[in-house]
């Protein structure tokens, strides 16, 4: 393996030109939103949310592109950076919307005990003390200045003087604790919340400017069927060899032009996926573009076969395998490997 950037044995020598030791390889492609390719069906699921106003629940194995979604429909719609709330085991629903500094709020209310009046109730005025989150922050921006400032800080920046509409992504909702969907069912169908520290009233977000809401997961769990019913559903299937070559070019500027080592590549990918080998975790595409992308700074020839460079792949096969025993398995199957045509040899 060429890259022989960690010698791991012998006196320790400082590197002091890792920098110029790496592979020139050009990765901003993997994270472009200009290179994500949507299939028919993810497309029509697109629409069909925008157009319901409904969010769009997704599912698929972990590294089919859901996520990545979000920065592909914000950037078409011009709607800025995605709002991303990360789902954790201890969500609650107030997390999507904000969150509140008590501690914070009580430590200072000692410290200006002896304050006058006036100066204490500026330093604990409690929207000092509020974070909006994801949802509740796309809510804020939906709002005229004027309505939105009331929320905010004294001397916050203001926000857009119409108003405009966000995106906002719940990256794996089955993470949550199982109330967590249904208890957000009010503030996702009615698109409004209330910061209890600030009274009783709640802030909405007008129709027209609405937040596009595309919420993934991975189907760990079954959701509430309450919660389903006011999703628009798909279900992204693992990508066929020539959707995957696509992707792959599209994301890997080095095998733009469908070079030889790529279409067998892809074709190993797929038959190491196959159910009868047993892996235990199967690969998924943003791992095969792992895996093609350590082959190229490995130095593989994208003009030649895979099997006649199995040794190159067999090393980087742990950007493909997260297991010992997947690991084993799919060498196995490399070291049999006789091309596309020999897609169930050992």
């Amino acid at each position: 393996m060429p890259l022989n950037l960690f010698r791991g044995q012998g006196p320790v020598e400082p590197v002091t030109d890792l920098d110029e030791r790496l592979p020139a390889i050009d990765r901003s492609a993997l994270r472009s939103a200009g290179q994500y390719i949507a299939d028919d069906g993810l497309r029509h699921a697109v629409d069909v949310a925008v157009y319901l106003g409904l969010p769009l629940l997704l599912t698929g194995e972990p590294g089919t592109g859901k996520t990545q979604l979000a920065w592909r429909v914000a950037a078409e719609f011009g709607l800025g950076e995605p709002l991303v709330f990360e789902t954790k085991s201890s969500s609650v629903a107030q997390d999507l919307l904000y969150s509140f500094d008590a501690v914070r709020r009580f430590s200072l209310a000692q410290v200006k005990a002896g304050a006058d009046e006036a100066e204490r109730d500026r330093a604990l005025d409690p929207r000092r003390f509020v974070r909006y989150q994801a949802l509740g922050q796309a809510i804020l921006l939906a709002n005229d200045a004027a309505t939105a400032q009331a929320w905010l800080p004294p001397g916050a920046p203001a926000p857009a003087a119409e108003g405009r509409r966000s995106l906002v992504l719940i990256d794996e909702i089955d993470k949550a604790p199982r109330d967590f969907p249904n208890d957000l069912l009010n503030e996702i169908d009615r698109r409004r919340f209330r910061v209890a520290e600030l009274g009783d009233d709640y802030i909405a977000a007008p129709d027209a400017k609405a937040p596009i809401v595309l919420i993934t997961s991975n189907s760990e769990k079954q959701l509430p069927d309450a919660f389903l019913r006011r999703c628009v559903f798909h279900h992204i299937e693992p990508p066929d060899d020539e959707r995957l070559a696509q992707i792959a070019a599209a994301r890997l500027p080095a095998y733009r032009g469908r070079p030889r080592l790529l279409g067998d590549a892809v074709a190993f990918f797929q038959s190491v996926r196959e159910d009868a080998l047993g892996l235990s975790k199967k690969p998924s595409t943003a791992e095969l573009l792992n895996w093609l992308d350590v082959m190229v700074g490995a130095g593989a020839r994208l003009d030649q076969a895979l099997k006649a460079q199995q040794q190159t792949a067999a090393d980087c096969l742990g950007a493909l395998c997260k297991t010992v025993d997947d690991r084993v398995a799919v060498a196995e199957r490399l070291a049999a490997w006789q091309g596309p045509q020999g897609r169930s040899a050992g």
